[in-house]
């Protein structure tokens, strides 16, 4: 029992970390090297209290702009999928906790892109910050982060959450289930 609870304590804190830490970190970082690549000068990057990048757009074309902004979707993405580790308990349970993050991040792109179309802007948000500087982007933008939604869904789904934590705390799902289905075959439930 106690050392269920010290396994638990070491996930909630590696969950803490990745909220509050990694993950901030790795999305202002995508823009923050996006701005590089497109040649634009990195004035400030903060994670806290609120994470954000600035950077100078002056002399940037659209497209360039669109590239700094959409650098801290695909940066979560990508890190999402280079970390996928299997072996290690934590570290398999830190790139799951990772594309869940992501995910749910590109879930709030998604419904803020659609949202703007219809008129309705959330402050703050990379996909309404984009779409601010080119209107014609919003079809492109929605496909993009429901693209990439997808693919974070289709990884997660691959996790087998459910079987890896019953693993971890000496549970087993999928033996009890199949026992209790052999038993109870025929009887209403």
């Amino acid at each position: 029992m106690a050392r269920d609870l010290i396994k638990l304590l070491k996930i909630l804190l590696i969950s803490f970390v990745l909220i509050y830490l990694v993950f901030p970190l790795v999305h202002e970082g995508g823009h923050a090297f996006f701005s590089i690549l497109a040649g634009a000068e990195v004035l400030s990057v903060e994670i806290f209290p609120t994470p954000s990048v600035l950077c100078s757009s002056i002399g940037l074309e659209t497209f360039e702009i669109l590239f700094i902004g959409s650098g801290g979707m695909v940066m979560t993405f990508l890190f999402s999928v280079i970390f996928n580790f299997k072996k290690n308990f934590y570290l398999w349970y830190s790139g799951f906790f990772f594309r869940v993050i992501t995910s749910i991040s590109l879930l709030i792109s998604c419904i803020s892109s659609v949202l703007w179309g219809f008129g309705i802007s959330l402050e703050n948000e990379d996909a309404v910050i984009m779409l601010n500087f080119c209107n014609p982007a919003l079809y492109p933008i929605i496909l993009g982060t429901a693209s990439l939604l997808f693919f974070t869904i289709v990884m997660i789904k691959r996790d087998d959450f459910i079987k890896r934590i019953g693993e971890f705390f000496d549970v087993r799902f999928t033996e009890k289930t199949k026992n209790y289905a052999k038993e109870n075959e025929g009887h209403k439930i």
